[in-house]
């Protein structure tokens, strides 16, 4: 991916229109090299998408990943092996998952050990990870974040659960390991 990035910018910087075909055929090679390492990657659904929508619609990149993350996962929730969370999946941060099942289940290909959490009526699944760490954080949200240039005020927040004074709203989740 070094070297595709390099060669992309080596031909553009110097470029201002027009290319000749061996200026053609080297972005061919370095787009090719780029679009490799996405795939190798495992984001080579959410965060190509995202461009357009940042690009045609200002929303933060992240933000505008987020949009297509439901359908990654909605897609490989179709085979056994379910979403991978390796480093490359928290590439763009954390992720904020919507309309989720109300349990899920942690694997891992080390062992037979699992770790299941139900959380029934909770929106949000919230999945983030240090940077070279060797564990995942795994959080049931009842609201979204503020993402980058969204007001921090509760009460501006859409999708906030509100309690009215007196009342309360209970919500619970339970661990099982295996």
């Amino acid at each position: 991916s070094t070297w595709g990035a390099k060669a992309i910018l080596d031909i553009l910087s110097i470029k201002q229109d027009g290319f000749t075909i061996d200026e053609r055929e080297a972005l061919l090679y370095a787009s090719c090299a780029a679009g490799i390492a996405i795939n190798t990657t495992g984001t080579g659904f959410p965060h190509p998408l995202g461009y357009n929508v940042t690009m045609f619609r200002s929303l933060p990149h992240g933000k505008a990943c987020a949009l297509f993350t439901e359908a990654y996962i909605d897609y490989n929730r179709k085979n056994d092996e379910g979403v991978r969370l390796t480093d490359d999946f928290f590439a763009t941060g954390s992720s904020f998952l919507c309309d989720m099942p109300e349990e899920v289940t942690l694997k891992t290909d080390l062992s037979q050990h699992y770790l299941k959490l139900r959380y029934a009526g909770i929106p949000y699944l919230g999945l983030w990870k240090v940077p070279g760490a060797d564990y995942v954080c795994i959080e049931p949200w009842c609201s979204l974040p503020a993402y980058s240039g969204e007001s921090t005020e509760l009460y501006e927040k859409e999708d906030l659960c509100r309690v009215a004074p007196g009342e309360t709203d209970l919500h619970e989740f339970s661990i099982e390991i295996g």
